[in-house]
């Protein structure tokens, strides 16, 4: 997540204090659900590791000053792009389309 947040904190003009705020909001994130994904990663066979775009996302979104809603989609987005997700048969998400779209 560091160079995600040294990246858009650029982008923005953040302070160095917005970028290390934002760094640390992003282990916070990583180190929280990788916590809570121990135990569910032994049934989805995923390594607890997998969590660090999650953490990229909530770096980048803080920087960006975005809203709860819209961190919550970058989540989404991000949790995608790394590792795929069937949440489209939960609630017809459009993920599934951008990850064939991504892979072309």
């Amino acid at each position: 997540m560091v160079p995600a947040a040294f990246a858009v904190g650029e982008m923005v003009g953040a302070s160095g204090r917005e970028v290390l705020t934002a760094i640390v909001a992003g282990y916070e994130v990583c180190s929280g659900s990788a916590t809570r994904s121990t135990r569910l990663a032994l049934r989805a066979r995923l390594p607890p590791t997998a969590t660090r775009h999650y953490g990229a996302a909530a770096a980048a979104g803080k920087l960006f000053g975005l809203s709860a809603e819209q961190i919550v989609s970058a989540f989404g987005v991000s949790g995608s792009q790394a590792a795929g997700s069937l949440q489209f048969l939960v609630n017809g998400a459009w993920n599934k389309r951008y990850q064939v779209g991504a892979a072309g």
